[in-house]
């Protein structure tokens, strides 16, 4: 049985960290836990774009169309991005610009990057294209000033505002 100083010292200091670590793992388990409650609308969106962009569409009569693809880019990203500026403002009450910014605008942007490079690299029935990309970026942007200019103050006055009754 070791007795130094140095052992009893450093046998806590594991020990204190061993609750640390295991506290830490639950936080993350949380968090994810909360994202998966607060965000389900937009968790379901994301999983049906990456859906919709590795599987092949039927042939339709809507691809005579010219740029009816485009249009269809615009309103999934754009649908997307306002669905997270939706559930993000519905759930805080103080709004933070940098998550906000971060899930609803970065995300779908770097996310729609991500799969038209796998689409141009790893499907043979898809092929990657930049205008699809520029599209999507467009999609996101009008999304972005809805959100700003429309959905926050709704849902600011339907979700967050004062009762009649509260005095400050």
């Amino acid at each position: 049985m070791h007795t130094s100083f140095y052992y009893n010292y450093t046998s806590k200091q594991r020990q204190k960290y061993k609750k640390y670590r295991i506290f830490a793992r639950k936080i993350k388990v949380l968090h994810k836990m909360q994202i998966l409650r607060h965000y389900p609308f937009s968790i379901l969106t994301v999983l049906a774009i990456w859906y919709l962009s590795f599987f092949t569409p039927p042939h339709t009569q809507l691809e005579e169309i010219n740029n009816f693809d485009k249009l269809v880019h615009v309103c999934m990203y754009g649908g997307l991005s306002s669905i997270i500026w939706i559930e993000y403002l519905i759930q805080h009450k103080q709004i933070k610009s940098f998550p906000l910014i971060m899930g609803s605008i970065l995300f779908p942007i770097l996310m729609s990057g991500c799969i038209e490079i796998l689409q141009s690299c790893c499907t043979d029935n898809r092929s990657g294209n930049w205008i699809d990309f520029i599209a999507n970026c467009t999609g996101v942007c009008l999304a972005s000033l809805a959100g700003h200019y429309i959905y926050r103050p709704f849902i600011q006055k339907k979700y967050h505002s004062r009762s009649p009754d509260s005095k400050s």
